[in-house]
């Protein structure tokens, strides 16, 4: 009984404040779903659970206004999210062990308007929209669009200026003083400056963000650049993106976790890298299946740089329906596929290459040339030859610890590729059992190469 009233007594004051003042609304979202989640690498990894915020953000906002005259208005937004399905609270840390109760911790400022010159904006919030263009630009909502964090977004102590749209353009600015996610507890403090642009005629529309974060650490600043294209053609909503981070690092653990996460600044086992991001995505209408039905595709691909780099690639098709101007159902599936590439693996995909055959295809011909004039020799020139995937290593069995090569072990171990050199084959295809410095075993794999060298007549007499 006592929760009921303190409820009503909630509700009444909004009420009661609403028809105060006719410019206060209150909206929100909510997007609740079931996933399962399938990982092929760690099978002890799947799930299937409730999830929060599929598509949209669920959140709930108190948005008022206040016309001043002469094109002049004041306006405050408070918004939260909403965590249905785990804590059913609102807001960040709210239901979590030792989490910091934010309920407004997605907006939470004052922002001063004018027609002409455009507004600045006070308090907790996204310093600029230049976090957000992925998802501006995206067809299919926030699913399949997780990647690194944007360090502009959701932020303390933010001054924000967004000018009036002219001529299809318009720019924001902003900087938010000794920054700190407001939901989010593991980004250092700094100094955030952020910019956006934008450009709009008829269908198509043109994004480009940047963002800095000055951190006390050097190894905690971060840089990102965003750029989005939307196009709307009518039979397809069209959406492209590309962001570029400078400062984060790789989570090492991938290959064998199944879980593929970056972190923003800071020295993490994979090192400080370079980051690249793509995302395409198309909405497209499907009249034949009823009103409001769409398709929904995406492909993305992200890319690290650094002593270990983690590469991805995404896919994504889904099914929606619009039942009403506020009510959608959806349904998506999605595959991410993952791979973690050593120095090793670098290196194996460098003697590949077409010109490192080239290279070596001219040195072992030249060797032949000079085998050719003693006829003792010639009869041991190369007529085939393949580059292997790894350097032959004493902990693998391959080598003496002098060195010397094992000749009978590696004749058995690479049996599949001897066969292929005298079969006439041009491709072949090894797994190979390896140990790592660490003590832990693993396997290599790759599909080789084997290239033709020329022979030549014998020309000289024996020595």
């Amino acid at each position: 009984m006592k929760k009921s009233l303190i409820a009503a007594a909630a509700l009444s004051a909004i009420a009661g404040a609403a028809q105060a003042q006719s410019s206060v609304a209150v909206y929100g979202v909510i997007d609740m779903s079931v996933q399962s989640v399938n990982v092929d690498t760690n099978p002890g990894r799947n799930y299937a659970a409730g999830a929060d915020g599929s598509v949209a953000t669920s959140r709930l906002g108190f948005r008022g206004t206040e016309d001043l005259g002469n094109g002049n208005s004041v306006q405050f937004n408070l918004e939260g999210c909403l965590n249905g399905m785990s804590t059913g609270a609102m807001g960040a840390g709210n239901g979590t062990a030792g989490g910091a109760s934010k309920i407004f911790n997605r907006e939470s400022n004052i922002q001063i308007n004018n027609k002409q010159f455009g507004s600045l904006r006070l308090g907790t919030t996204d310093v600029t929209d230049a976090g957000n263009i992925e998802i501006i630009v995206s067809r299919i909502g926030v699913s399949g669009l997780n990647g690194v964090t944007d360090i502009d977004l959701d932020l303390q102590q933010v001054a924000s200026y967004r000018s009036p749209t002219i001529g299809g353009f318009r720019f924001q600015y902003g900087f938010s003083n000794n920054a700190q996610t407001s939901g989010v507890t593991d980004i250092s403090t700094g100094n955030v400056t952020s910019m956006f642009g934008a450009y709009t005629k008829g269908p198509l529309e043109l994004y480009v963000g940047a963002a800095e974060r000055k951190a006390d650490a050097v190894a905690q600043n971060v840089k990102q650049k965003h750029y989005g294209l939307r196009y709307n053609a009518g039979f397809v909503d069209f959406g492209a993106y590309y962001g570029t981070v400078d400062g984060v690092s790789a989570n090492a653990n991938a290959a064998t976790t199944g879980v593929y996460s970056y972190t923003l600044g800071g020295v993490n086992n994979g090192g400080t890298a370079k980051l690249t991001t793509q995302r395409y995505t198309a909405s497209i209408p499907v009249k034949a299946l009823g009103q409001g039905v769409a398709v929904g595709l995406l492909y993305g691909k992200d890319e690290t740089k650094t002593a270990i780099e983690t590469d991805s690639e995404l896919r994504q098709v889904g099914l929606s329906k619009a039942f009403s101007k506020r009510t959608t159902g959806y349904v998506s599936y999605r595959t991410q596929d993952y791979k973690l590439n050593t120095a090793a693996d670098r290196k194996t995909d460098l003697a590949q290459k077409p010109e490192v055959y080239g290279l070596i295809k001219e040195c072992v011909e030249k060797v032949n040339a000079d085998l050719a004039e003693d006829s003792l020799l010639a009869g041991s020139q190369v007529s085939r030859f393949l580059v292997l995937h790894k350097e032959l290593d004493a902990d693998d069995g391959e080598l003496t610890r002098t060195n010397k090569v094992r000749r009978g072990f590696i004749a058995e171990k690479y049996e599949p590729l001897i066969q292929a050199l005298y079969g006439g084959l041009y491709e072949q295809f090894i797994e190979t059992q390896v140990k790592f410095e660490d003590g832990r075993t693993g396997s290599v794999s790759a599909t080789l190469k084997i290239s033709d060298a020329t022979t030549f007549t014998p020309v000289g007499k024996a020595a």
